[in-house]
């Protein structure tokens, strides 16, 4: 399996990723709610949404390639987040961890998530933090494995607008 950095003009690919991981979260989390607007059909609200996600330094996506498969397995968003509170130190933000459901449990998502952590001790960042849904039992067992704890816990809102 190879871990790598997806590269800017990697749209098309992060788009069809994020979609998935959207359609899991509804159809497997029962989470609702969670487009923001967009149909999940729509390639092109997408790709768009990727081209502002790609266009922003700080957002470092990872892919998982198995040797043996035509697409990815799997996917992670890692924001950088430099100066977060004022003291020039570098944080940064697991924003998420995606593997394809049929290559979970199988170290896809440990693979990612070694790969980010070793580069973050490179750069010298100070903290890594993580945010998941709480009805989401595998990325917080995931999670608490690889030494995260919980801080806080909230409630993520959305109101339509249309």
């Amino acid at each position: 399996m190879t871990i790598r950095k997806a590269e800017r003009n990697e749209v098309t690919l992060l788009a069809n990723f994020q979609r998935a991981l959207d359609n899991y979260n509804y159809s497997t989390l029962g989470l609702r709610d969670l487009f923001y607007g967009l149909n999940p059909g729509d390639q092109g609200a997408y790709e768009s949404m990727m081209r502002n996600y790609v266009a922003d330094e700080n957002n470092v996506f990872y892919i998982a390639e198995e040797e043996t498969e035509t697409q990815p397995v799997g996917f992670a968003l890692l924001i950088l987040e430099p100066n977060k509170f004022g003291d020039n130190r570098l944080y940064a933000l697991l924003d998420f961890i995606f593997v394809d459901p049929d290559f979970q449990r199988k170290g896809v998502g440990q693979a990612i998530f070694n790969t980010i952590v070793a580069e973050l001790k490179i750069l010298g960042a100070v903290g890594l933090s993580s945010q998941v849904f709480e009805n989401n039992q595998i990325s917080l067992n995931f999670h608490e494995k690889n030494g995260f704890r919980i801080i806080a816990t909230s409630h993520e809102l959305y109101k339509p607008l249309t």
